[in-house]
């Protein structure tokens, strides 16, 4: 049966979509420690076009790692941004 009809259940989407994490922690050790001691909350947004939104956040110096999916060409399918980027990312909506 497809996953279109029997979604995964919440606890597994929520580990699919904090897959891009682990980029970021290797190329920004020292954000993700201060991130880890200081909240520890992850958040997940939806974007319709993640090449320009890291490009945005990129451009106002903030950091972010990308995360490029094997299984689909190698197709930009998430991005981790540090931190700091929250104000940049208060507009983009809740991941359902």
């Amino acid at each position: 049966m497809s996953s279109s009809t029997h979604p995964s259940p919440p606890a597994s989407r929520s580990r699919r979509r904090a897959t891009p994490c682990a980029p970021s922690i290797d190329e920004h050790p020292a954000i993700e420690q201060r991130w880890f001691e200081a909240s520890n909350n992850l958040v997940v947004l939806e974007h319709p076009d993640l090449t320009s939104l890291a490009a945005e956040l990129q451009a106002h110096g903030l950091r972010v790692a990308l995360f490029h999916e094997p299984d689909l060409d190698d197709q930009l399918t998430a991005l981790s941004a540090e931190p700091a980027a929250w104000r940049r990312l208060s507009n983009v909506r809740l991941a359902r």
